[in-house]
């Protein structure tokens, strides 16, 4: 079995939840299907990360489907 480190930090302050399976530069965009979510992205458009704001609303299982972007010159397409 293939091991993964993940990095985990919650700022209480802000309520938001940083998941990084990555520890490298990126940029974050919203999830079109949850306000709550921003999918985190290497320069490639490749899913690195992701964050969940407002967690302390969030009951029961919060479902969100990562994937990666298409990129044209370090920026995803729209």
């Amino acid at each position: 079995m293939d091991k993964r480190h993940v990095s985990i930090s919650y700022l209480a302050d802000v309520d938001t939840l940083f998941v990084h399976f990555e520890a490298k530069a990126g940029y974050y965009d919203a999830m079109p299907d949850n306000d709550r979510v921003q999918a985190r992205y290497d320069a490639d458009g490749r899913v690195i990360g992701f964050m969940v704001e407002g967690l302390r609303d969030v009951q029961g299982w919060l479902d969100v489907e990562l994937s990666d972007v298409v990129v044209h010159a370090g920026f995803p397409a729209q």
